[in-house]
This record gives C-alpha cells, sequence and structure tokens, in this order.
C-alpha cells in the first residue's frame, strides 16, 4: 500500500564528511514514484565551497495511479479513475479495485458506459498493452462531511500475478453551502416584536 507521498526525502543540514570528503547517509525513499533530485552543498574550515547534483529513479513493474479532486463537497457526483501502468514488455490482464470510506461507489464506467456491477462487487479485468497505460473510472456520490479515503488497488493476473499495487489517499469532504447572516429590522411598539426569517430547509446551524 502507497501512501507516503511526501515531496522531500531528507534534509541535513550538518552533516560531517572523512579526511577524504566522504560521507554515507542511508535514505528512505517515499511512495511516489517518480524521479528524485538531490543537492549537496559544502563548505571548509578554510572557506572553501562546492555544490554537487545528482537524481535518482523509483519506478515498479505495475503501477497504479488514483485521480481525484483535491476535496470533495456534499451533494457532488464525481468522477474518480485509476490510471494503470504496464512497464514491462509484456501485455498483461489487470483487475483493479476502488475501495472507499466515507463516499459511495455508485458505478464502474468502462468507454464511457456506465456499469452498475461496481456496486455488487463483481471483478472486471483491463487488458493494459506492454510499455502503456489504461484508465478505469467509477462514480462516486459524496453524502456526508468530514473525511474520506479512496484506494484504488491493481492485480495482475495468469502468468504476471506476482505484480500489483495498490495508493490510498485521504481527501477532506466540505458541506455544500456558505456562510450567511440573515438579519431584519423594524419598529417596536409595545414590549414585543415578532419578525419573520425565511431559513433554508438544508441547513447546518
Amino acid at each position: 500500500m502507497r501512501s507516503d507521498f511526501r515531496s522531500t526525502i531528507l534534509w541535513l543540514p550538518d552533516l560531517t564528511t572523512d579526511v577524504n570528503g566522504n560521507a554515507t547517509v542511508k535514505v528512505k525513499y517515499p511512495d511516489s514514484l517518480t524521479t528524485w533530485s538531490a543537492t549537496a552543498r559544502l563548505a571548509t574550515a578554510a572557506n572553501q565551497f562546492g555544490i554537487g547534483n545528482a537524481a535518482t529513479r523509483t519506478k515498479q513493474p505495475l503501477i497504479v495511479r488514483l485521480q481525484a479532486p483535491r476535496f470533495f463537497v456534499v451533494g457532488d457526483q464525481v468522477t474518480v479513475s485509476a490510471v494503470i501502468n504496464n512497464n514491462t514488455d509484456q501485455a498483461m490482464s489487470v483487475a483493479p479495485a476502488l475501495t472507499s470510506e466515507g463516499l459511495t461507489v455508485t458505478a464502474r464506467v468502462i468507454d464511457g458506459v456506465i456499469d452498475g456491477q461496481a456496486i455488487r462487487g463483481e471483478q472486471t479485468t483491463v487488458e493494459v498493452k506492454a510499455n502503456s497505460e489504461s484508465r478505469v473510472d467509477w462514480l462516486v456520490a459524496v453524502t456526508d462531511a468530514g473525511e474520506a479515503k479512496l484506494k484504488v488497488e491493481a492485480r495482475a493476473l495468469d502468468g504476471n500475478s506476482k505484480y500489483a499495487d495498490a495508493m490510498e489517499r485521504t481527501f477532506t469532504v466540505y458541506e455544500h453551502g456558505v456562510e450567511k447572516f440573515v438579519s431584519r429590522s423594524g419598529k417596536m411598539r409595545g414590549d414585543s416584536v415578532a419578525i419573520t426569517l425565511d431559513i433554508p430547509k438544508a441547513r447546518r446551524g
């Protein structure tokens, strides 16, 4: 399960080298599958300075990437996608899946056609060509404010069953609407006054 998507892996402001100018640092990469850049700046006791750069890349034979909005709003019906990358030299038959907490998966969309089998839990396979990608969409209903989790999975079948990937992210779900201040004014005769306010039914105090 990939869930750590930090943009910065390591920051060491005071690393000391040995007498030959060498230093070793152990780095544990986050779950992002991308190219990472490393920059080293140094200074000697004699006020000599230098800088060096290097790049590394993290990847997998099979990758699934979740595509979703940065946040959700109650009342939305949103398309959430899984992009499946096959980085091998052979075509793969892949079973994609989407699970959610705080959201309701209502249907799967295949080639633009809504397929209700997503809510019945039936497995669908996708053919992904060698060194290529495929996309699977789901319709998601947003009903309650708070936090929501989405997890996409992709597992290769048949002879490539050793390949699999999963990715999970947490999202904020906002109430639908805006803060509104309702006010009225009038004259008071005697010791009481009656004012009528038009308050929407769908409200949260």
